[in-house]
């Protein structure tokens, strides 16, 4: 998973590169200041609305940070080859004439 995404990240700009590094570190530090504790410290249903919270905000810039971290977590999930056994997923670049057993 930690290569697919370093791979896709490695093809962005520097710029991009460190915008989502910032943005981790903010994740990790916001939660300070409501509950006291760093990201990685809270409790598993702490953390999940802590990121609700972020998913939802006025600001724009924060949904987008939290839109584009997830879309890099479920392509790392996704894009492994037990991920595409456990779905059945048989997508080719060839098309869809592929998967159906047609060329």
């Amino acid at each position: 998973m930690l290569g697919i995404v370093d791979e896709a990240l490695g093809r962005q700009p520097p710029s991009v590169r460190r915008q989502l590094f910032l943005f981790i570190g903010l994740l990790d530090w916001l939660p300070v200041f409501r509950h006291g504790r760093r990201f990685r410290s809270l409790d598993p249903e702490r953390r999940l609305r802590f990121l609700q919270t972020l998913q939802d905000s006025r600001l724009v810039l924060v949904r987008r940070g939290v839109w584009g971290l997830r879309t890099l977590i479920f392509m790392g999930y996704y894009a492994r080859p037990a991920a595409y056994a456990a779905i059945d997923y048989r997508a080719h670049p060839d098309g869809w004439g592929r998967y159906w057993g047609q060329q």
